[in-house]
């Protein structure tokens, strides 16, 4: 079993890196430098990545050594997974030593004892890359591994360089590898990476634009503690808020700031939820709310301009005029993409996620005051419905405020449920899902409607000629919106009889 974090660094900060006074003021003994050759084999098929698995050859000097690593569990952000080791005798994988030495019972040992596996190995990304590895050793005595690989990842004929560091705890605390990353961070640019060398050789077997990624299913089971639980869903909304950066800092794809922003708003949701056990540090929950703003607005144009305004029943010379509107519109949500992936791309936003997986990575189980985790989520549950409830017997007033406030709590409701699913995977359960989200469906159309209509005027202002247009389209929103709020009584009604 391995703990680690893994962080990039941009190669110009490389040697800023290694003559950090800090290194060698923990430092336990001299640093070293290796070359460091892997073969990854797997078959045509890829069938050992599919099973979470990867199979390493690596040269040691004049010896070989083969390690099997499982994809591993995020907690708070760092990577925990089995891995087994042994000798070889050659640059070529020997999966019986790999069996000797693994639980018969495992479902990697499993993978392995598929019939004609081992003939159709063959190595399909290789990395080559020089490590400076530093052991150190903290004031309250934890044992930390800090690696700088500086290299080149190749498969299939195609390659990427390697810029990053490794912190594996030896000994000790796990929230040591975040006081480390976090004092080196204020000197040199580190960002947390969640994609293993092998993962990134693999993609460049099938280069494609990067997928958005969605919510992860939070797996709880009823011997965790509170607080245990408590860092799997940071864990996970923190993994979904990391998978989309990438799309996000490239400009052009809304769907990964959208799901960047649904990620940040299940961890939202999930520090609110155990508010009633431990708090975040304020600096942390701001930073929070200024990364949402910075990705909202890019959303909100988003949505006008392929959404809201797709919805206008428009026919003959006027379909032209919004065509216009939402050309304006997409430029300006062009600009704002433009701007959220600075904003992603900052050390800034690299801190806070740091910061946060720190505080979530120490909180301990002490936190829980003795409650199982299977009386906390049910009455966390409860709390919500209630919550939700309450506020719905507004919705008859008509007050946009008041749709606001139940879709916010809707959505804190759906997402807690989303998160102890595990724990009651009753048909009730299901249902209660199903019903929440057709009514946050049918609240955010009220909602994109509300907010497209403080942008058309801020559009009007910007370019006077759309003012006709999207006067028109003012218009025929608010009548949706009106006919909208009218017909949502029938589905909160189902919503209560499924709550």
């Amino acid at each position: 079993m391995e703990t680690e974090l893994k962080l990039r660094v941009d190669p110009d900060d490389v040697s800023a890196l290694r003559r950090h006074p800090l290194l060698a003021h923990y430092a336990a003994r001299q640093p070293w430098t290796r070359l460091v050759e892997n073969s990854y084999f797997d078959t045509a098929a890829h069938d050992l990545r599919d099973h979470g698995l990867h199979l390493r050859v690596r040269r040691v000097g004049s010896r070989w050594l083969q390690t099997l690593k499982v994809d591993g569990r995020a907690e708070a952000g760092l990577l925990v997974r089995d891995e087994w080791e042994t000798p070889v005798a050659a640059a070529v994988p020997d999966l019986h030593a790999l069996l000797a030495r693994m639980p018969p019972e495992s479902n990697a040992a499993h993978a392995l004892h598929a019939g004609g596996l081992s003939p159709a190995l063959h190595a399909v990304v290789t990395t080559r890359y020089r490590r400076r590895t530093w052991r150190l050793r903290s004031a309250q005595g934890d044992e930390v591994e800090l690696c700088v690989d500086v290299g080149e990842v190749v498969a299939d004929e195609r390659s990427e360089p390697i810029a990053e560091v490794e912190l594996e705890l030896k000994a000790g605390r796990p929230t040591a590898l975040f006081e480390l990353a976090l004092a080196l961070q204020r000197d040199v640019a580190l960002r947390p990476c969640g994609t293993s060398k092998a993962e990134r050789g693999f993609a460049l077997l099938a280069p494609a634009a990067p997928a958005p990624v969605g919510a992860r299913r939070v797996v709880l089971d009823a011997s965790m503690t509170v607080g245990a639980a408590m860092r799997a869903i940071v864990g996970a909304c923190l993994a979904q808020v990391e998978g989309n950066e990438e799309g996000v800092r490239r400009g052009d794809q809304p769907e990964a700031i959208h799901q960047m922003r649904v990620g940040l708003r299940r961890l939202r949701t999930g520090l609110k939820v155990f508010e009633g056990v431990v708090i975040p540090p304020d600096e942390w929950q701001g930073e929070l709310v200024w990364i949402v703003g910075a990705l909202g607005r890019a959303r909100d144009w988003d949505v006008l301009a392929d959404d809201t305004l797709s919805r206008l029943v428009v026919e003959g010379p006027d379909a032209t005029g919004v065509e216009a509107l939402c050309a304006a519109a997409r430029s300006v949500a062009q600009r704002e993409r433009q701007a959220a992936a600075q904003a992603v791309a900052t050390v800034r936003h690299a801190r806070w996620q740091l910061g946060l997986m720190g505080w979530a990575c120490a909180i301990g189980d002490e936190v829980d005051g003795g409650e199982l985790l299977t009386e906390f989520a049910p009455r966390v549950i409860e709390s919500l419905r209630r919550k939700l409830i309450a506020r719905g017997r507004r919705l008859r007033n008509g007050i946009a405020a008041d749709f606001h406030r139940v879709r916010i709590a809707a959505k804190r409701l759906r997402y807690a449920s989303e998160f102890f699913a595990t724990l009651d995977p009753r048909h009730a359960a299901k249902r209660r899902l199903r019903a929440l989200a057709r009514l946050q469906d049918e609240l955010g159309l009220l909602n994109d409607a509300a907010v497209a209509d403080a942008l058309l005027v801020q559009l009007i202002a910007q370019q006077p000629q759309v003012a006709p247009v999207a006067a028109f389209a003012r218009g025929w929103l608010a009548a949706d919106t009106r006919n909208r709020m009218q017909a949502l009584g029938k589905t909160w009604k189902g919503l209560v009889r499924a709550l």
